[in-house]
């Protein structure tokens, strides 16, 4: 019985590590190493039905705290995958931030409370994001990435995602004080 669960346990962990790149699923918020392409995109799967999945909870406060607690993970993927093409990320680190602050700002709007403002920002920012993950999911990285290459942004990684929280928070009270939105608690 035990060799049956050991054979088991380690046909998961070879699965893991092809799928996702990573020796173990906890290794998926590292902020060290390299991701491939295969899965750069497998892992950008497995946060996009993560994403779907946290705002259909039902509850907008906590979908929301879900959504900001992803963005840690999603930078760490795509860290891992810049420097596997040998760049630093910085950029890339920065649409995915401004992508993340637009998206928490007008989380609790709706289209009819500002209109194309609203739209505009989410489908121009949707766009950006969009060319930079099939940049990233498609470009081959290289034979022996620096696996030393990091973006200073991310030099801290708490550090900056917890400012870009600190951001989306003030942003998303401010936008909403000014709509006459009431943020719904539960």
């Amino acid at each position: 019985m035990t060799q049956k669960i050991e054979k088991q346990k380690n046909i998961l962990q070879t699965c893991i590590e092809k799928v996702f790149g990573v020796s173990n699923i906890v290794s998926l918020g590292s902020y060290s190493g390299v991701i491939g392409r295969n899965q750069f995109f497998c892992t950008a799967l497995l946060w996009g039905i993560c994403s779907y999945a946290i705002t259909r909870i039902g509850q907008p406060l906590l979908s929301y705290l879900f959504g900001l607690l992803l963005f840690y993970f999603i930078l760490a993927m795509v860290q891992k995958r810049c420097r596997d093409l040998g760049s630093t990320g910085t950029f890339c680190t920065l649409v995915y931030s401004v992508a993340m602050i637009f998206k928490a700002t007008f989380y609790f709007i709706d289209e009819a409370t500002l209109g194309a403002i609203c739209v505009v920002t989410s489908l121009g920012v949707f766009v950006f994001w969009a060319v930079i993950f099939i940049f990233l999911a498609y470009k081959i990285g290289k034979v022996e990435p620096d696996l030393n290459v990091r973006s200073p942004l991310l030099k801290y990684p708490l550090l900056y995602v917890g400012a870009v929280w600190l951001i989306c928070i003030a942003a998303t009270l401010t936008v909403n004080h000014y709509a006459g939105v009431t943020i719904p608690l539960w």
